[in-house]
């Protein structure tokens, strides 16, 4: 299907997703296709980048295409960003869903090693750092653009037991609110979107959520009594990509069920 005359994201409009191979990434790809934009997935893993983009625009009907890069590494992100650029030659926003690979490191703040710290910062901060540092200067000079950055209510309130990556998510809110201030110059907006108990079906399962004390707890304080799925988080990712949001920045929404 093709849904070119969507009125929040018209035909042109480019989206750039890093993680975009992932289940969640893909799944913000999906959405933002289908509402018409121009979508390009980053990642690196490059089999896996060109199945997705292939399924994405198969189930669309929007041209998809992909870039494969590591964002923890300098050179390679600004390689990465080149080629995102050149794919339709701009870039109107960008969805930061990348990731670490693996599960969140257990540990509290006294028996998390330092690996596990640097491996949340490095891609969490560093690499949506790096991004808009070649990213900006092209998308200023082309008249402006906008930034979502996925968060979690672990970076607003402690989940004891993953530290580390609460920490990173905490980091990067403080991140989203100095990209919105010191970006807003140039009509680059930023926002971030908070997430509740999402059933990605890869960390997170139905039949994962008994058998772990904090989730247990998570799902028990969700007034909406139920558990969400990556599809409930694009449509807000999807307005805030869109002119509908054009006064809107250095915001957190949380999509969370009405989670106390």
């Amino acid at each position: 299907m093709s849904s070119t005359s969507s009125p929040l994201l018209p035909e042109g409009k480019v989206v750039f997703v890093t993680g975009g191979s992932g289940n969640l990434g893909s799944q913000f790809a999906t959405s933002m296709s289908a509402a018409g934009a121009r979508v390009v997935i980053g990642g690196r893993n490059v089999e896996r980048l060109r199945a997705t983009a292939e399924r994405i625009q198969g189930a669309t009907g929007n041209e998809v295409r992909y870039a494969a890069g590591d964002l923890t590494d300098a050179a390679g992100t600004a390689a990465l960003v080149e080629d995102v650029w050149s794919a339709f030659g701009r870039v109107d926003t960008v969805v930061n869903s990348a990731v670490p690979s693996g599960s969140p490191q257990q540990g509290d703040l006294l028996s998390t090693p330092d690996e596990a710290w640097l491996n949340f910062f490095d891609p969490v901060i560093l690499g949506v750092v790096r991004t808009g540092r070649h990213l900006v200067p092209k998308m200023a000079a082309a008249g402006g653009g906008s930034f979502v950055n996925i968060v979690s209510p672990t970076g607003i309130v402690p989940s004891p037991g993953v530290d580390a990556y609460g920490v990173a998510k905490g980091a990067l809110i403080m991140l989203t609110k100095y990209m919105a201030r010191e970006w807003g110059t140039w009509n680059i907006r930023a926002n971030g979107i908070a997430p509740g108990l999402i059933i990605d079906d890869q960390y997170v399962t139905p039949e994962s959520i008994p058998r772990n004390a904090a989730l247990s707890s998570a799902l028990e304080r969700t007034s909406l009594g139920r558990w969400g799925r990556p599809e409930d988080l694009v449509g807000v990712a999807t307005f805030l990509a869109s002119d509908a949001a054009a006064f809107v920045s250095g915001q957190i929404i949380s999509v969370d069920g009405g989670r106390f």
